[in-house]
């Protein structure tokens, strides 16, 4: 599969994500709860360091993880 863990894993918690969330306007993808928490103390992404303005949950990614998860254990 060209698609690997490393994909659908978060960089905050190191887990794959359950609830993918888009930061904006630098588009990096972290947990949800993980980046928002992360956001209360430091307004910067912690890959780019650009200044955050938002944060949306990523619904489409969140159905490829899921498709992956389900193939992993056929």
């Amino acid at each position: 599969s060209v698609l690997s863990k490393d994909l659908f894993t978060c960089p905050i918690t190191l887990d794959i994500m359950d609830n993918p969330a888009t930061t904006a306007p630098c588009g990096h993808m972290f947990e949800m709860q993980a980046i928002n928490d992360y956001l209360t103390t430091v307004n910067v992404c912690p890959i780019c360091r650009t200044v955050v303005t938002g944060v949306t949950q990523n619904y489409a990614f969140k159905n490829v993880i899921e498709a992956w998860l389900a193939q992993q254990t056929e």
